[in-house]
């Protein structure tokens, strides 16, 4: 009969469970790195739109200076939310312009400089801002996984 010793593993399981007891922490911080480069991105996209002077200009404008100035006030992100095992929080705009003299939405000026419209040129900073950010935001979220599993595991 073969007489086999295994040590160390109380400690891997401790180890675990530590890990286990505080995933919260970690998974929200390990999102909130990854929106932070979106965030900043688009933040950047939207700063750099074109704009038109006036908007009753002849053909299709591009946003007018008061409608860029509101939806850089409203980009904002929310909290980080967590449901069942997925940890997620989103990057937008919130509320109505005050900028422009009828108060329109900002999701709804976003959309239309984003799609463009009738009127409007299209500028696809949001699909611009999804191809910029993912792969660093993926590499921050990696990096700050493991920073938190080796603080917490060490």
């Amino acid at each position: 009969m073969i007489d086999v010793k295994v040590s160390g593993v109380d400690d891997v399981i401790k180890e675990l469970e530590k890990l286990t007891n505080e995933t919260d922490t970690i998974m929200k911080r390990t999102v909130y790195n990854g929106m932070k480069v979106v965030a900043d991105t688009m933040n950047a996209k939207v700063k750099a739109l074109k704009t038109t002077k006036d908007y009753k200009s002849k053909g299709k404008r591009y946003l007018t200076e008061n409608e860029k100035k509101g939806l850089v006030e409203s980009f904002g992100v929310t909290p980080i939310s967590n449901r069942g095992y997925t940890y997620d929080a989103k990057a937008g705009f919130d509320g109505y312009n005050e900028y422009v003299k009828s108060h329109p939405a900002n999701p709804m000026i976003a959309n239309f400089a984003n799609r463009g419209t009738s009127y409007m040129k299209a500028q696809p900073f949001i699909s611009q801002t999804k191809r910029a950010a993912e792969s660093k935001a993926y590499e921050y979220m990696k990096e700050a996984l493991n920073e938190e599993i080796k603080k917490r595991t060490t």
